[in-house]
């Protein structure tokens, strides 16, 4: 598949050389915590536009620009992007991998937000 181009302009071709990470799936994690969902679907110079997806129904909700140099790992705090180059690996950590270990976190602080909310509304 091609770009529509004119005989002057200077567009690339849809080619995975010039836009290597076009069509990866990722997962943000935040301080541990699972954040966004989504694909990448278009790269240019240090940018990628990612499409998100929702946690209810998987349907496109957004779309977001993003340094290139956003799109990293720290292991030490647990946050960045968790790219993956198809949906299959994308499924799978969210099911079974990284993505769920964080997203199991994020339900567990959620809880004893919850049990904290629920004691102090008991002891006033």
């Amino acid at each position: 598949m091609k770009t529509q181009t004119k005989a002057n302009d200077n567009s690339v071709e849809d080619n995975p050389a010039n836009e290597p990470l076009k069509r990866f799936f990722f997962h943000t994690v935040k301080n541990g915590k699972l954040e966004w969902q989504g694909r990448i679907t278009r790269q240019w110079d240090q940018y990628v536009l990612v499409a998100l997806y929702s946690w209810l129904d998987g349907n496109v909700t957004c779309c977001h620009v993003i340094r290139t140099e956003e799109l990293v790992w720290n292991s030490e705090s647990k946050t960045g992007f968790l790219l993956y180059p198809d949906q299959e690996l994308f499924e799978f950590s969210y099911k079974h991998g990284v993505a769920f270990q964080a997203q199991q976190r994020g339900l567990i602080e959620a809880e004893k937000e919850i049990d904290a909310i629920k004691k102090g509304a008991k002891a006033a």
